[in-house]
């Protein structure tokens, strides 16, 4: 996406389905509103409003209205599951239905005319993948207090309250050549809608368009956050290596540790000032 997130959602706010245990196909995902078995959900696709080609997805909302905090994303033509409907914000382009959506993390909450019974131009896209279960060795806590650790090699964060384990889900690190620095740091800060502007000047390989986040965790530096990334569906090892610009869904992040919304918004404000940060 080349539009910053509060722009987009003024163009449509919209929110990508969780379809548990499907395989990320076109030709599947061409199925999936047929009546599924045991399923009775309705299915509806998330329809393509808008003509720039850099855009690929909207966004889904905490709440029925596009000044609340954005939770997630959806790619253009892909399925979404309908958890219920209400009454909300009314937009230009439509009435005043928003439809719940689950997402792999939490759910969001979609404009009624971002959604349809068939893609646009029958062009199907991708379900969101499911949450990716914890690795299958867990690093030690720093010391009897609560910690945060994060793993590079797994792209996994976990909170310890002690030693017991209040948090554990999938991120995502510094890409190639902004790598998140591996050691030992702290809480230091804590800002509500963090407004990411590059540092780098357009052109270069790292520069990438303006973007907010709602919870904004600083561990290291003036710079490097854990927060949240509603622009990424995909967290984990597969949100590394793939080719092309840093920020996108396989390629990393510019150095900040991303997590799904409700995550993110869980370690703001359960982690202090001084609650220790290992990046090992």
């Amino acid at each position: 996406m080349e539009l910053s997130r509060r722009r987009f959602v003024q163009l449509g706010a919209g929110g990508l389905g969780l379809l548990p245990a499907l395989v990320p196909a076109t030709a599947r995902a061409a199925t999936l509103v047929d009546p599924l078995s045991g399923n009775d959900l309705e299915y509806k696709y998330v329809l393509r409003l808008v003509g720039d080609p850099t855009l690929d997805s909207i966004y889904a909302h905490l709440q029925p209205d596009t000044t609340s905090d954005v939770v997630g994303s959806i790619l253009y033509g892909a399925p979404v599951a309908i958890l219920g409907q209400t009454n909300g914000e009314k937009l230009w382009y439509g009435g005043t239905t928003w439809y719940q959506v689950p997402l792999t993390y939490g759910k969001g909450w979609i404009y009624e005319s971002l959604l349809g019974d068939h893609p646009t131009d029958g062009v199907f896209g991708t379900p969101l993948p499911p949450p990716l279960p914890e690795p299958a060795r867990r690093p030690a806590p720093i010391g009897s207090g609560r910690s945060i650790l994060v793993s590079l090699a797994d792209q996994f964060v976990w909170a310890f309250e002690g030693n017991a384990v209040v948090l554990a889900v999938a991120c995502t690190s510094g890409g190639t050549g902004l790598e998140t620095p591996a050691g030992d740091y702290a809480v230091k800060k804590h800002v509500r809608n963090y407004m990411f502007n590059s540092p780098w000047p357009k052109g270069s390989p790292y520069w990438y368009s303006s973007e907010e986040a709602s919870y904004a965790t600083l561990f290291h530096g003036a710079g490097y956050f854990l927060h949240d990334a509603p622009w990424r569906r995909i967290f984990g090892p597969e949100s590394q290596g793939g080719s092309g610009p840093l920020g996108k869904d396989n390629t990393g992040s510019h150095g900040c540790v991303n997590l799904p919304y409700w995550q993110a918004r869980f370690l703001y404000n359960w982690a202090a000032d001084g609650t220790p940060v290992r990046v090992q």
